[in-house]
């Protein structure tokens, strides 16, 4: 006859609550799920739908007693990992944002705000639309899909009663640069030109002295910008995709994945 006790209960509860920790962090955290445009009370539920799906084919975790040091401890830990999962992620987004406001400033409209409803900030226009065509672009490779896969595996990776190493911190840290490198790469050929139209206005200015450049020179530099970047807009498919590959692979080397 099925019989249910206190330790048999307990161990149920914890083999649920230890996903949900860390897929309740990697919500609040991670691209397209954790945005400010879904409700909370929305996210809380697919939180929990996705640590009972996830529950019963992870393996059994620490169960600690009650309460205790080692149970927040844990909660922490889990919570960190979720965390880790999504903003390394977001790091991804934040390219293409920063890299549309280096071009923005370049080409006269870096006063060209809008509000950006994912993040609750007021940005570039520029990097508003970049970012809006790479979460298109991630969303038509299947890169919510990945990312539910890469948390799905970290807890294979980093199972439950671990704490990620120093070193991922340090990995995570270090991301900035990628961050910052990747997105002059993107924004280099426009800035490049824009650059060279600078300077060929900066002859015309010296050459013919009664020529308001400033009226002339502003139109002529936005309306060059916006023709460069539709030009770049064709290498979008192949650019979001290695940087996809990079970020996912960084996500993996946190946890010590293969």
């Amino acid at each position: 006859m099925f019989q249910l006790d206190v330790p048999t209960l307990t161990g149920w509860m914890y083999g649920y609550l230890w996903p949900l920790f860390r897929v309740a962090g990697f919500m609040a955290a991670a691209p397209i799920f954790g945005t400010q445009s879904i409700p909370a009370t929305v996210r809380v539920f697919l939180a929990m739908g996705l640590a009972a799906l996830l529950a019963p084919i992870l393996p059994a975790g620490p169960t600690p007693d009650g309460l205790s040091l080692a149970t927040w401890l844990q909660v922490g830990a889990q919570t960190l990992i979720g965390i880790m999962i999504g903003f390394s992620v977001q790091i991804l987004f934040q390219v293409f944002t920063t890299a549309g406001q280096i071009l923005a400033m370049q080409m006269g409209l870096g006063f060209a705000s809008v509000n950006d409803p994912v993040n609750g900030l007021s940005v570039v226009a520029l990097g508003q639309f970049y970012m809006l065509l790479s979460t298109v672009l991630f969303l038509l490779m299947n890169g919510h899909l990945t990312l539910l896969q890469l948390l799905a595996n970290s807890f294979i990776w980093l199972p439950v009663g671990q704490w990620p190493a120093v070193d991922s911190y340090w990995m995570l840290a270090d991301a900035g640069t990628w961050l910052v490198s990747s997105a002059l790469s993107l924004a280099l050929p426009g800035v490049i030109a824009l650059l060279l139209v600078n300077l060929s206005l900066g002859i015309i200015t010296k050459a013919a002295p009664q020529l308001n450049i400033f009226a002339v020179g502003f139109a002529f530099l936005l309306m060059f910008g916006l023709f460069i970047f539709w030009v770049g807009l064709s290498d979008m498919v192949w650019q979001q995709q290695n940087f996809m590959l990079d970020i996912f692979d960084l996500t993996k080397s946190l946890f010590g994945a293969p």
